[in-house]
């Protein structure tokens, strides 16, 4: 049995495969430019939809941060006006509510991908910045809005239609 296994290896070792169009079998590499070709995979951002992500980010963070304080101080509130302290809380809910889609807007904004959801981000942006700081958080989210809004073109899987 094992001379049976020697005379076996003895013949692998000794033939030959002859080969079958080699160039077709090894890959081609091409000559391309690594700045070219990253060039190429790097979306240009404009100005305005960088503007435009970081104000939805910030009012995002502004309206869950206002919320959140709201919500402690509402304890304080309610010593004074028990009405006037539940409504701080569900004030303080409803802003850090609203600021989580803004955050999220704010993300899909800087990766340029799905406009609808950007925009909806900016929108709820809006909204919680306006509850919580009033006209100052309305202006930034304003702002973010119309940039959103306006840089559509930008963006990669939606359109505003």
């Amino acid at each position: 049995m094992k001379a049976l296994m020697e005379n076996e290896v003895e013949d692998l070792e000794h033939e030959t495969i002859p080969p079958q169009n080699a160039s077709a079998s090894i890959p081609q590499r091409e000559e391309t430019d690594l700045s070219s070709k990253m060039q190429n995979e790097v979306r240009s951002r404009s100005s305005a939809l960088t503007l435009g992500a970081a104000l939805t980010e910030l009012c995002g963070l502004l309206s869950i941060g206002g919320g959140f304080f709201m919500s402690l101080i509402s304890s304080n509130i309610g010593s004074f006006s028990v009405t006037l302290g539940i409504g701080a809380f569900v004030c303080g809910a409803i802003s850090m509510i609203l600021g989580l889609p803004a955050v999220a807007g704010g993300l899909f904004a800087w990766r340029q991908e799905y406009w609808n959801r950007a925009f909806i981000g900016s929108v709820s942006g809006l909204l919680g910045a306006f509850f919580t700081f009033g006209v100052l958080g309305g202006a930034l989210g304003f702002v973010a809005l119309v940039l959103i809004t306006f840089t559509w073109p930008e963006f990669e899987k939606s359109s505003p239609n």
